[in-house]
């Protein structure tokens, strides 16, 4: 299992443009490292270490962590804001592996099977983006909690056919329940060449999966112009609904049912008792309803700036709603759990494990992820 190191500043008395990391890379034996990969995690913007270990990385992005990486060392990370303008001077240190007993390996005659739900739920659309060393994957099923865990070997090497990016991802936890499924990991993108023809059609798509998008709601935020951009913000709260069996009618639906088996007898709807018949029937209405507590709020009550910083926080649930050129609807509930998140011009915002997105944004998987560098042209 890889740590993940940190690592602190050594300052140089050198004037360096406040768009640039710059620095070197060794062993503990202080031997410089070649090919090392240098990148902004989630962006296309990336370098690799020369001969004698050193590197020079020019970014337009200030937020986000900068990713040192290596195969066979230890992986480290550092946020961007703290490196921007500095020499740094790095130390990789072997990695020490860990093995995990209880994966499937890729020769298990259940691979395909796993390899089916993960790509499903990790990828989403499996038609245009395709996993090509899926072979560096392992999985493991806690059948007991009803629990799917993966994890690779080496990055995964995705490419993106519709939105034209090769991306190397490499996972550092994937877990999927029944109601919830978390997963994260450092991410570099690389855009596909082609012809004039195709590489139009990667900008329509690109521009298609950015509009109504959650890069797109915060930047937007970031510039006071969530209306003007096409949203509509609503705060809302999920309550039991009413129209859905309580307790006890379910129980009356459950012996009712039991009866009838403990019979022999075929369930027939029509043969029910009325309330029974009743009862059944509320079964196919949703256990819950959205109730809105104030339509259409102004970005002054979720949000507000101190310093020159804006800053997330709401009460309740944020209803998010955009409404596409070809009338597609994209309806997100932002659920904060009363934190408060710092939201960037770029539309970075911290703490990302923390604010949980139902509903569109929550379906967005990798076949949708654009790279934090991205805009609109």
């Amino acid at each position: 299992m890889k740590k993940i190191i940190f690592i602190s500043l050594f300052f140089f008395c050198q004037i360096i443009f406040a768009q640039f990391i710059k620095g070197s890379v060794k062993d503990e034996n202080d031997v410089p490292i070649s090919n090392v990969s240098i990148y902004i995690d989630g962006s296309t913007i990336n370098a690799l270490t020369d001969e004698k270990g050193n590197f020079d990385l020019q970014t337009s992005i200030k937020t986000g962590n900068l990713i040192i990486n290596k195969e066979d060392f230890s992986k480290v990370i550092f946020p961007v804001k703290d490196a921007i303008g500095k020499n740094l001077k790095v130390t990789l240190q072997k990695e020490k592996l860990i093995e995990e007993v209880s994966l499937i390996p890729y020769t298990d005659r259940d691979f395909e099977r796993n390899f089916s739900i993960f790509q499903y739920a990790f990828l989403g659309d499996t038609n245009s983006t395709k996993i090509l060393n899926k072979k560096d994957l392992l999985f493991a099923v806690d059948r007991k909690n009803n629990i799917f865990r993966a994890k690779a070997k080496h990055p995964l090497i995705i490419e993106n056919e519709n939105l034209g990016y090769t991306i190397q991802f490499d996972l550092i936890n994937f877990e999927k329940a029944e109601q919830t499924l978390t997963y994260n990991g450092n991410t570099l993108f690389t855009e596909m060449r082609g012809s004039k023809k195709r590489e139009s059609k990667f900008k329509e798509q690109r521009e298609e999966a950015f509009i109504g998008s959650a890069t797109h709601f915060f930047q937007s935020l970031f510039a006071e112009k969530t209306k003007e951009n096409g949203f509509n913000i609503n705060s809302v709260k999920i309550i039991p609904n009413p129209n859905y069996p309580t307790q006890l009618e379910m129980d009356q639906l459950n012996n009712y049912v039991k009866s009838q088996i403990d019979l022999n007898k075929i369930i027939n709807l029509d043969a029910m008792p009325k309330d029974i018949r009743i009862i059944s029937q509320k079964t196919k209405n949703s256990k819950t309803a959205l109730v809105i507590l104030k339509k259409s709020i102004s970005e002054n009550d979720y949000s507000y700036r101190k310093n020159g910083e804006l800053f997330l926080k709401f009460d309740n649930l944020l209803q998010v709603v955009y409404v596409t050129k070809d009338q597609r609807i994209i309806d997100t509930l932002l659920d904060s759990d009363g934190e408060t998140f710092q939201i960037l011009a770029d539309g970075y915002y911290l703490d990302q494990d923390k604010l949980i997105f139902n509903g569109t944004w929550g379906n967005y998987k990798i076949s949708k992820m654009l790279p934090t560098d991205y805009s609109l042209k």
